[in-house]
């Protein structure tokens, strides 16, 4: 597990457009080593991933959550589009997850459109999310992104309206 304060970009010379066949390698292997190989727990959950292969053409045969971890939806597209600065820091999410007992990693839940209560993972000065939702007694990776300038202000009052709430 690396520190919070450690914590940096896993390439200095990644595309926008998409990874070399060498960083998805790497990329994979540390999202094997995370959930697969190396299985947690999160308040006596277990942590899981989706692990059926995608269909998406440009990652064909990856791991879904994976696909998730180094994707975006594209509003305009209405498809996933590779997201460097989220294929940058997939070996943040372990870490933010065990180490979500640091005052540094903001707590919430908040309620999708779909009515699926999910559980975020704030690493404020990082600006770096982790979703996960609860299935059955298990918890599933949902995704993980950097929060941008124009998700900020919704990040913030959605974890201020959760804690007002408790």
């Amino acid at each position: 597990m690396i520190e919070l304060d450690d914590l940096d970009d896993l390439f200095d010379d990644m595309s926008f457009e998409m990874p070399t066949d060498e960083q998805l390698d790497e990329m994979r292997n540390i999202f094997e080593r995370d959930f697969i190989e190396n299985p947690f727990k999160i308040d006596d959950c277990d942590v899981k991933v989706v692990t059926h292969q995608t269909w998406d053409r440009d990652f064909r045969g990856e791991a879904e959550t994976f696909f998730h971890l180094i994707t975006r939806e594209s509003k305009m597209k209405n498809q996933r589009q590779f997201d460097k600065w989220r294929a940058n820091r997939i070996h943040w999410v372990k870490s933010i997850l065990l180490q979500k007992e640091d005052a540094r990693i903001k707590y919430y839940e908040y309620e999708d459109g779909k009515g699926v209560v999910k559980q975020h993972y704030w690493f404020e000065e990082r600006n770096h999310l982790v979703v996960l939702k609860p299935i059955s007694d298990d918890l599933m990776v949902v995704t993980s992104f950097v929060i941008d300038d124009f998700e900020i202000d919704k990040t913030r009052r959605r974890y201020n309206e959760y804690r007002e709430g408790m």
